[in-house]
Parts: structure tokens; sequence; C-alpha cells
């Protein structure tokens, strides 16, 4: 519903008592195309005057008001549809514009009250909702209809949450609609790989690697590990605007410390370095810790904060390990040794990149998981259809590395 072209109510259902009554003040009211010409400081004034007499800006009708100044003096030029007012004869002091500009409004409109009454419309998806407020400068308001939960699907997962920001695996959603679909799964298009900083990803792209916070570096190689101020490669690290080079080969790195293919474990900054296995073929970082296996079947455990072996096994013809439930899971040629039992490796298989398989399957966040088929990695979960070609796992994060980009997936804790 309108007045002179101005929107003074709408909503899906029929005005109750109190609604047409709220209208029909509003169709007293006028509106005009205003404006205005003349000192600034004047503008404000001219303004609440016009509201005062019962006319706000926003219609179609043409409403010129002029302001001269002089000696202490204001005189006033108005022009409405051809039709002009003006108070040369007789012009006023500036305390006394107010009822300089309320004689000329005279000469055009009949001066009515502003309504006490107006209304704020709730719009949904498929729904408009009117309530009668007190005024607040306008006839119609509008507010988006909001609940401070949602039912949202995470993965296909029903779940609730609150509106608002979320990260749901680094990646920032606002949550804000009934049904909002959702994917933990973060793809970063023609990438050959990313690299977690923080609750972000430095992501490499051809020859550049581009962090977070927009910086973009050159390199020659794909770097084994990439932290906020430091780039590990293969033969070296650089560090504080440095490349300090090693002297043997980088197998991994957890953003402290580096392996080397020795079994040398060096800080990231070159303070110490310490032998601590064979030549691995396994390893895997936890945080301050570091699993190896080498070549010569020792696993070891090893604290890169104490720099001391916590635990050290030898397991005959080992060729690989993994832990499920915090147990630690051992491959040998006869078989599996799981909880201290060998058993058969129908219930086990050994995927590449330090990725163990029970019963074929690897669970991840939100109830999805992986399987290999045909040498590919593929995510399961419902409408989900992901193949890489590669797997790496830093920290909690699965990295899949496909032909055409980089797919993160929460490992679950």
């Amino acid at each position: 519903m309108r007045n002179d072209g101005v929107l003074i109510y709408i909503s899906d259902s029929t005005p109750t008592k109190q609604q047409q009554y709220v209208i029909d003040q509003w169709k007293k009211v006028h509106f005009v195309d205003f404006h205005y010409e003349g000192p600034e400081k004047y503008r404000k004034d001219v303004e609440n005057v016009l509201k005062a007499c019962g006319i706000f800006d926003g219609g179609d009708e043409q409403l010129f008001i002029k302001l001269y100044e002089g000696i202490g003096y204001v005189a006033v030029w108005m022009w409405k549809n051809g039709k002009s007012w003006d108070n040369f004869s007789s012009p006023v002091k500036s305390s006394e514009l107010d009822l300089a500009i309320k004689n000329g409004i005279s000469h055009f409109f009949p001066c009515s009250s502003i309504p006490k009454k107006s209304f704020l419309v709730y719009v949904s998806n498929n729904s408009l909702i009117a309530k009668v407020i007190d005024f607040n400068g306008k006839p119609v308001t509008f507010e988006r209809l909001e609940k401070e939960f949602y039912n949202v699907f995470i993965d296909n997962e029903a779940t609730s949450m609150k509106i608002g920001f979320h990260r749901i695996n680094s990646t920032l959603v606002f949550v804000g609609k009934e049904g909002q679909k959702i994917s933990s799964i973060r793809y970063f298009k023609n990438a050959k790989m990313v690299y977690p900083i923080e609750d972000d990803f430095a992501v490499l792209r051809e020859n550049s690697i581009i962090f977070p916070d927009g910086r973009k570096v050159i390199v020659d190689e794909e770097p084994i590990y990439v932290g906020k101020d430091f780039i590990v490669y293969r033969n070296s690290i650089q560090y504080g605007g440095k490349l300090k080079k090693v002297e043997s080969t980088i197998l991994d790195s957890n953003g402290k410390v580096v392996l080397e293919a020795d079994g040398n474990v060096e800080d990231i900054e070159g303070r110490w370095k310490m032998k601590v296995s064979g030549i691995p073929i396994e390893w895997y970082f936890k945080s301050n810790l570091l699993y190896v296996l080498d070549i010569n079947g020792f696993i070891r455990k090893f604290d890169t904060v104490k720099k001391n072996i916590l635990f050290e096994k030898r397991y005959s013809g080992a060729y690989g390990f993994d832990f499920i439930n915090g147990d630690l899971v051992v491959g040998v040629p006869n078989g599996v040794l799981f909880n201290k039992k060998m058993l058969s490796m129908n219930n086990f298989c050994v995927a590449k990149n330090r990725i163990w398989e029970y019963k074929n399957c690897v669970r991840l966040h939100n109830g999805l998981s992986y399987v290999r088929e045909n040498g590919k990695i593929k995510i399961l979960g419902k409408n989900l259809d992901i193949f890489a070609n590669k797997v790496r796992q830093i920290d909690k994060w699965l990295i899949l590395i496909g032909n055409e980009g980089v797919w993160v997936v929460k490992m679950e804790n």
C-alpha cells in the first residue's frame, strides 16, 4: 500500500483494525521529492519543520526550498508544481525561520500531525509479517525474521547451530537460514598443495605460495612444510630471511623440527640436532611427539621439546605402523600386531604416506570416511564423490591431492 509513491504498509495478511487505523494516519501525510539549497547549517531545521507538518521526503512531487542569508536575516523561496511562494518583501531573523517555513508550506499543503505509530515488517524466505510499533522516523521499517538457532546440515548430517559466524574446519561460514548445507571439506581449485597455518592455509599454485595474509613467495620446488614465517624444502630451510642448507634430505616437519633421511631430528632454527633412529621408513608427528619406524624395525617415540626418547622397541620385519584408538598397530610379515595380538591382514590394509585403514576404512570428521579404490582415494559420505591421487596428513588435516585441486578434511580426534 502506497501514498504518493511511498510504501506505508505491506504484509501477506489483511490489515487488522489497529493496522488499518495506522494506515489511515499515514494516508494523511504528504510525501515529496525534497530539494534544498542554501546554508547547510539550516538544512536540518528545515527538514524538522517539514516533518512536524506531516511532510516527508521520498515521494514523487517536487518541492524546492531555497534560503538566502545576510545581515542576520533569512529570505525564503519555495516552489511546487509550477507554483511558488517567497517572503522577499519581509525577510525574517534566523531565530524565526521555522515560522517562515511553516507559513510558506501552508500555501501548498494543509499542515497535519506526525503519526505516532509505524510498521515493522519481518521478512522471511516466504512471508511478510507486519507489526505496529512506535514511530521511528518512517512509515515502514524492514527487518529479517531470524531465529536464535537453525537446523543445518554439515556433510548431510543434521545439527542445530546458533545464528552467526562459525569456522567449520577452518572455513568461515555464516549460519543464518533453515536447512543450510555446509561442507566440512574445503576445496582449493588449481592448487598443488596446501599447508595449515593457524586457522587457515597457505596455498601452493604453480610456482608460488600464497599466504593467508596475502603474501606471495616464489618457490623452485614443492615445499615439505610451510609455516607463518618459514618454509621447509627437501634440502634447506628458509627462516628469518635466510636459507639454511641441511646435510641430509628432509622427510617431514611438524613446524618446529624436521625429520631427516639419516634419522636425525633438527630444530627449524638450527639450534640443535639429534640422532633419533636409523633410516626412517615410516613416521608420524603428533603435536610435540614424533614416532619413527626405521629400516632395522625399531619404533621410537621421541619428545621434540624435551629432546628425549620415551619409547623404543624392535619389531622384526616391521614395515609400517599406526594407532587405532590410541593403541599401537604394527605391520609385520605374518600379519598385524594389535594390542599385543597377531591379527590377520584380512582386517587391515596399508595405505601410502603413513595412513592405515582398519577394515579398509579410516574414520574422518562428521561421519566421513575414505577408502582406496584402484589406487585412488575416495571420500565416502552422502552425495560425495571425491577422488584423489595422493594423500598426506599434516597435524589434524587429511590433505587429498587431485589433478585439478586439493581437498582438506579434518581427521577425527
